[in-house]
């Protein structure tokens, strides 16, 4: 795992997905095992994991999904405790800044955090700003149901 070149060219893939590996409760190590589950039902799948070079590399390689994962790293971890005025200040450099970024700059389709859910809020609505029309952002979550899918998305 080298240094990222991130260019949607280089990435032949239904989809690359921006991850904030350092975000959420159960720290990094649930993170990556949750990417290889993920792997299993979507393999095309690509993934930038935003956070710690050091720590996520070896975890990466524990998990076997070197040729699915780049490392972009990023030194600062936004809490859960942490305030999203906070956050929005001086979370450049963060996991979780780094991760939306890649959005923004158009090397991923999606940023996927398991972190501090009103930070990342804030922070995506500075840096990827608002559709046009739409004045507050809303959260979907897959709702279990007994529908053929086994899910309903539900926006709040």
């Amino acid at each position: 795992m080298s240094e990222p070149q991130l260019s949607r060219e280089n990435m032949a893939t239904s989809a690359v997905i921006s991850v904030d590996a350092m975000g959420g409760d159960a720290g990094p190590r649930a993170v990556i095992e949750g990417l290889s589950i993920a792997l299993k039902s979507h393999p095309n799948l690509k993934y930038l994991v935003h956070g710690q070079k050091d720590i996520l590399q070896k975890l990466i390689k524990d998990e076997s999904l070197e040729d699915f994962c780049t490392v972009v790293n990023a030194e600062k971890i936004v809490s859960m405790d942490d305030k999203p005025s906070q956050v929005m200040r001086s979370g450049k450099g963060s996991s979780m800044w780094s991760a939306i970024d890649s959005v923004k700059q158009q090397t991923a389709d999606a940023c996927v955090s398991c972190g501090n859910t009103g930070a990342l809020l804030a922070v995506s609505m500075i840096r990827l700003r608002m559709i046009p029309g739409i004045n507050r952002p809303a959260i979907a979550i897959l709702w279990p149901s007994t529908g053929i899918s086994g899910f309903n998305v539900m926006l709040d």
